[in-house]
């Protein structure tokens, strides 16, 4: 979702929570809790969903904290909006067993488009994208055809149908109805299947638009596709935001890459060093990504490297951590091996 983007399949997951049924389900309790101080259990799931959804956007993932608090002291209940949530916390948190336990506790309770479209992220979070490709088929039963081709066409990219995939997705891009949450998907698909297919500057492209409104991992994907290319655009924007916002430490790892690679000092530098020092102390091992990435290409160690990819691998298994771990010098022969060997 991951190389340098921590992982885009989490956040997809993350951001298809409230497309369609679930957010026209639970729009009238924030209506009811606008109108009357009493909080119910659903008018509180509905507000630690959006609390999560507010935590994805620069700057706010301290919110992540206060959301897995209050979610802590709610009560299961007997209804998807619940389990959904509960789906979306644990994905988060790289439970993805606990997640999709959650989506099928969901699926019993009522049949929503979300459930198949997170079981499907996770699948190829999980690299395993015919299981993903049975959950795209299941929007079909439930007559939702456009996230069915949505779904099928991501799965297609992985499954290296590039040449069909990415030219029907441009043509669906070009449709003016999609809602904001799957517009954000849409663009995050075509960006990686442009980069797939070595086109870095267009895959930028399509992510570019829209990061005024895009959540974190949008903004690293952005930075990754220009960094060599255009580093001075990357410094210019993420400077801009690191003066208005306190920045994740994946954002403000590009942000003393690029600081570096412009030659504009290294003020950058010395703030993400103490955090990343800080995360190694407490083995925060949950943001391995961020720690291969900044001893892959601010504090050159490879065995650090090497080691953090491999945890990192072990988490996700997109084409961004493939990328990440060989880069960290680990071969695909060796990560299939590992895999099949059950280590992976």
């Amino acid at each position: 979702m991951a190389i340098f983007s921590q992982s885009t399949g989490l956040l997809l997951a993350g951001l298809l929570i409230n497309t369609v049924g679930t957010a026209q389900a639970m729009e009238p309790d924030i209506l009811i809790a606008a109108a009357a101080p009493p909080v119910t259990r659903h008018t509180e799931t509905a507000a630690i969903s959006m609390l999560m959804q507010q935590a994805r956007l620069p700057g706010q993932s301290n919110l992540i904290q206060q959301a897995l608090i209050r979610f802590s002291r709610l009560e299961p209940q007997p209804n998807a909006g619940y389990w959904l949530l509960a789906a979306d916390i644990a994905q988060q948190q790289h439970q993805f067993t606990r997640a999709k336990a959650a989506l099928e506790q969901a699926a019993q309770l009522q049949q929503q488009p979300q459930i198949p479209l997170m079981q499907a992220r996770i699948a190829l979070v999980e690299a395993k994208p015919e299981q993903a490709m049975r959950y795209c088929q299941q929007l079909l039963t439930l007559q939702e055809l456009f996230l069915f081709e949505l779904c099928s066409l991501e799965v297609a990219g992985r499954n290296g149908q590039l040449a069909n995939s990415y030219p029907l997705l441009q043509r669906v891009a070009k449709r003016n109805d999609i809602p904001a949450e799957l517009r954000l998907y849409l663009q995050a698909v075509l960006a990686e299947q442009a980069e797939q297919l070595q086109q870095p500057v267009i895959a930028a492209q399509h992510l570019e638009p829209w990061l005024a409104q895009a959540p974190v991992p949008i903004w690293l994907k952005w930075a990754d596709l220009l960094m060599t290319t255009a580093p001075q655009r990357v410094y210019a924007q993420l400077n801009k935001l690191a003066h208005e916002l306190q920045l994740e430490d994946a954002l403000l790892l590009r942000l003393a890459r690029a600081e570096q690679l412009v030659k504009a000092g290294n003020r950058h530098l010395a703030a993400v060093t103490e955090r990343i020092a800080l995360r190694e102390r407490r083995q925060d091992l949950l943001h391995s990504a961020d720690l291969t990435y900044f001893y892959l290409f601010l504090q050159a160690d490879n065995a650090k490297a090497r080691r953090y990819a491999f945890i990192n691998y072990q988490q996700a298994k997109e084409p961004d951590d493939l990328k990440l771990a060989q880069l960290s010098g680990w071969t695909q022969t060796e990560l299939a091996s590992l895999t099949k060997k059950g280590i992976l």
